[in-house]
């Protein structure tokens, strides 16, 4: 090929990867698999001590969210690039506090009709007008977390049929699986797509692509219980809070270093300084958080009862 038509066959490479990559259906994933961690071991009969999962949820996300803010304070533009991503974390914090109330409700009427009910409520409330372009964060703090809170429950679903002696009968292998994925992503990219000519806005799209990635998400859960292959993977997963906290701030202090803009970096120094940046955060901040939430998960139990699997979020591994 000719040096122009191999640029121009780069560039088709470059924009169709911009194309399938949607951010906000990885958010809608990540709450997802938030509420199965959180439910699961409760839905496998553990038994709920509220002072001691309010203990451990607040230190497992709180320290390293309070240390971050302090050093976005301290970049140009820091706070702003920080509250493009820390949204979600305002909407776990407050399902954590619910989350009580919720297992109630669960026995009480039902994980089902709960579901049903957030739907409503999230769909009415994406009816009314906003000002922010559509997104998920549309309505802020204060309401957000209602307009994501479907997401977060049908993880719950995903822990409850799991942890159930009859899951459904969703077609398992390989080839099903594969199309599951393929069919996420395809998904996910259309609805960006749909964004982007503003004929639907994510927040109506991401609600219905939920139900969607749920089933898939129910698919790769139920298979990894035989696949070695999730095992090495999750430990490479180990850092993705630390990851999601320092993605947007670090190219803001490399920049620092070296004199310009984030604007002017390349890609490889952008992901060399994720890279050290979510390193330093896992290593400083995240890790010793976890291992607190974990001591503190551990008040009150006795010794016959399951410790539970612990998440700091939507945007974490365990």
């Amino acid at each position: 090929f000719s040096e122009g038509k191999t640029a121009e066959i780069f560039t088709l490479l470059q924009r169709g990867f911009g194309v399938t990559f949607n951010g906000t259906a990885a958010v809608v994933a990540f709450f997802l698999i938030s509420g199965f961690c959180i439910h699961y071991p409760y839905a496998a009969g553990k038994t709920l001590r509220i002072p001691a999962f309010y203990l451990a949820r607040a230190s497992r996300i709180g320290i390293p969210i309070l240390a971050v803010s302090l050093v976005a304070a301290a970049l140009p533009g820091g706070l702003h690039a920080l509250g493009s991503v820390i949204w979600s974390l305002y909407a776990e914090l407050i399902y954590y506090a619910l989350y009580p109330l919720l297992l109630n409700s669960f026995k009480k009427f039902g994980i089902d009709k709960v579901i049903a009910t957030s739907f409503i409520a999230a769909i009415l409330l994406s009816m009314v007008p906003e000002n922010k372009g559509g997104y998920l964060w549309s309505y802020g703090i204060s309401l957000t977390w209602l307009l994501c809170l479907p997401m977060w429950l049908l993880g719950c679903k995903i822990a409850e049929l799991l942890s159930s002696p009859n899951p459904l009968p969703i077609a398992q292998g390989a080839l099903p699986l594969l199309f599951a994925r393929l069919g996420v992503v395809a998904m996910g990219a259309i609805a960006g797509v749909l964004a982007f000519m503003h004929w639907v806005t994510l927040k109506h799209s991401m609600l219905f692509f939920s139900l969607p990635c749920a089933v898939w998400l129910f698919m790769e859960f139920r298979q990894s219980e035989t696949n070695n292959a999730y095992r090495f993977f999750s430990k490479m997963g180990s850092a993705c809070f630390s990851i999601y906290l320092s993605h947007t701030l670090a190219p803001i202090a490399i920049g620092l270093v070296l004199g310009v803009n984030k604007s002017q970096l390349s890609w490889p120094v952008v992901m060399a300084s994720v890279t050290v940046g979510s390193l330093a955060c896992y290593w400083l901040l995240e890790e010793p958080s976890h291992r607190l939430s974990k001591r503190l998960s551990r008040i009150g139990r006795r010794d016959e009862e399951i410790v539970p699997a612990d998440t700091a979020g939507p945007v974490t591994s365990a």
